[in-house]
């Protein structure tokens, strides 16, 4: 292994994925619910993101700057910036160290400073380095964003992650082939009767759902030398030596007291001396896994009339449609048809303010932080997503438009990409490759009326990328019947999806 990864996996790049919690507009709309005030949206912002991995989420986003100390993240993440002919972007290649070194006026103050899934794959000086960097160049009122592996949903498995690293280090095979080989050593020693597995009934569920991830997801986290869960206080006090003080979490269900603990953990929230002790209780009382969080340097609150004001702006867009299922610390719940259906109705395929919500179903008596809660289920949920400003969302648009071009094309170059940008939303939609090279077909000229034209686009398309039509999990030969199958899927497409909030097709 060479010697300047510092224990990390590098000899893979990373998978070009994006974290919808990331993005300035959810960050922003996460301050406004908790009260807070944040950067502006309407005018130019500075955002880093440190440990970027293949860019994605910095290619999405303006003014960025993308930083990763792994040449092949940077230059995944700079080719397909070149391809989308974006000059709003900036990635540099560099460790954590070295920006320490830094003259402190080689790099900009930043109005959010990012570090998703990095501090639990880092060392703890790499750790310091990091709190360090955002109480450098977050500026005053500026956002920061932890996203990393909590210790309440992790201590079972910590020492079966030191056995796999160790077991990684003893072999030969590139890293994401060898999680195979580690992950069958783990069943023969389960199998063998290893009474660690005995006496920690709950490594069943967590070793299924680890391994349902790509392996080489599971390489560049588990595999690396320093992974290590953390605990929110210890994140936390490290955040308040650089001036930065806990705001909230940006998975926003776990701020709502009803969807983030058991009931009967709420008095004992409520009662804790400190927000440390009531995060820690309350990462107990679910078994959190993974926490994000957000920072902001100086905390200045709102006078409630000026919250409330903002709060009746929020404003989303309908991103899918069907039953709506609220994610809480037990699970997905059915959401009340009652409270949920009007907001439904009322979105379409447009937009709902909190204010037009408290004009619905039974919020019509309620007071505004009713209407809040339910907006923010439905953002947490995947029904809706928070919209930028009108002027930045009409600006990025030709960008975006270049970025989805390289997207899809690079999806009918056989990569497997899964997301498309929206500049309403100023972020990615989850979508996948079918969907993709159907939004291709139409963007470049073809009619949705002419069912068999677009499907025979895409049919290419698809083969093109050595994809084929496939059912009951086999590719299907007879190209005829191919053919009909797909035709019946882009139709269902057509119907049933949610158009691309803010996405143009051309014609």
């Amino acid at each position: 292994m060479p010697d300047w990864n510092d224990g990390a996996i590098t000899d893979i790049a990373a998978r070009r994925r994006f974290h919808r919690e990331t993005t300035p507009v959810w960050l922003v709309t996460a301050c406004t619910i908790l009260g807070c005030r944040s950067p502006s949206l309407s005018k130019p912002f500075r955002y880093a993101d440190l440990g970027c991995g293949a860019g994605f989420n910095a290619l999405i986003i303006a003014a960025t700057w993308g930083f990763d100390f792994n040449p092949a993240n940077i230059e995944v993440a700079r080719d397909l910036a070149e391809q989308a002919g974006l000059t709003n972007v900036r990635f540099m290649e560099i460790s954590f160290e070295a920006m320490e070194a830094l003259p402190p006026d080689a790099l900009p103050e930043f109005d959010f400073m990012i570090a998703e899934a990095v501090l639990s794959v880092v060392s703890p000086e790499n750790r310091r380095r990091i709190h360090g960097l955002i109480g450098r160049h977050l500026r005053p009122g500026g956002l920061a964003y932890l996203g990393y592996s909590c210790d309440t949903g992790w201590t079972e498995f910590t020492a079966l992650q030191t056995l796999m690293r160790m077991l990684f280090e003893s072999g030969s095979d590139a890293s994401d082939f060898a999680v195979g080989e580690i992950f069958a050593y783990l069943d023969r020693l389960k199998t063998g009767g290893a009474v660690y597995f005995i006496r920690n009934p709950v490594l069943d569920r967590r070793m299924s759902e680890v391994r349902q991830r790509p392996a080489g997801d599971l390489a560049l986290e588990l595999l690396n030398r320093d992974w290590h869960a953390l605990m929110f206080a210890d994140v936390a006090d490290a955040m308040a030596e650089a001036k930065c003080e806990f705001l909230g979490r940006a998975t926003l269900h776990e701020n709502i007291a009803a969807f983030g603990a058991p009931p009967a953990m709420q008095p004992l929230l409520e009662e804790a001396a400190s927000i440390r002790i009531r995060e820690t209780m309350q990462d107990v009382a679910a078994a959190t896994e993974y926490r994000r969080d957000i920072y902001r340097r100086g905390l200045t609150f709102l006078p409630i009339a000026d919250h409330h004001a903002q709060l009746e702006t929020i404003t989303v867009a309908a991103i899918r449609r069907g039953a709506i299922e609220l994610p809480s610390w037990r699970g997905p719940e059915t959401a009340d048809p009652a409270l949920y259906q009007p907001l439904a109705d009322a979105l379409g395929d447009g937009t709902l303010t909190v204010g037009q919500a408290r004009t619905l179903g039974p919020l019509v008596k309620a007071p505004i932080e009713a209407a809040v809660d339910a907006v923010a289920m439905l953002i947490a949920a995947g029904h809706a997503h928070p919209v930028m400003p009108p002027l930045m969302a009409h600006e990025a648009a030709p960008v975006v438009a270049r970025l989805n071009d390289a997207i899809i094309d690079a999806i009918t170059r056989g990569e497997e990409l899964s997301y498309l940008v929206s500049p309403l939303l100023g972020a990615a939609i989850e979508t996948n490759p079918l969907e993709a090279l159907t939004i291709g077909a139409l963007q470049y000229g073809r009619d949705p009326a002419d069912l068999d034209g677009l499907t025979e686009s895409v049919m290419l398309a698809m083969r093109r990328g050595g994809r084929s039509v496939v059912r009951d999990g086999a590719p299907v030969e007879d190209e005829v019947e191919a053919a009909s199958i797909l035709r019946d899927i882009i139709t269902h497409l057509l119907e049933q999806r949610v158009p691309l909030p803010g996405y143009q097709i051309r014609g």
